[in-house]
């Protein structure tokens, strides 16, 4: 125990983030895992949830609008989960919409899925390997086309 605890010490000494150490960080009132294959959420980008939040409030009808979100470089995926479950608290028609995460790691990706599962939206968010740098993503090859939404999205966080 003595051993742990001083490596654990040593680590932070070392200025590892506590996120890194701990394996995990709040975001939104949400718990995510996290480890050295994505970004720690900041609280800064709370924002971005709130201001989407606000604008989902006023421009989306709850019962006849199904919600296209894109995320790109998800990451964790703390913000596209984060607004699921946000639009799901406030009542939103999620299960016809679309939640995408896309990144070029497939080891965030494991993470970002790993966080869907933990907090119960694994069934409405879809996360795919992609790279921005590439025309659509290089989304053009996946399997799912029925995950891209015919109409655009009405949210994209990057």
């Amino acid at each position: 125990v003595e051993a742990r605890i001083h490596g654990l010490l040593t680590r932070r000494l070392n200025d590892e983030p506590l996120g890194y150490i701990v394996g995990n960080q709040s975001f939104w009132g949400l718990e995510f895992e996290v480890n050295r294959d994505v970004l720690i959420p900041r609280p800064c980008s709370e924002t971005l949830i709130e201001a989407s939040t606000e604008i989902l409030k006023t421009t989306l009808d709850k019962e006849s609008s199904d919600i296209s979100v894109l995320d790109i470089g998800t990451g964790s995926g703390c913000l596209l989960i984060s607004f699921c479950c946000e639009a799901e608290h406030l009542g939103y028609k999620t299960k016809n919409g679309t939640y995408l995460g896309v990144d070029v790691s497939a080891r965030a990706l494991n993470v970002a899925k790993t966080n869907a599962a933990r907090l119960d939206v694994a069934n409405l968010c879809d996360f795919v390997l992609g790279d921005f740098k590439e025309k659509y993503f290089g989304l053009c090859n996946i399997s799912r086309q029925s995950i891209l939404p015919a109409n655009g999205f009405d949210f994209v966080f990057c």
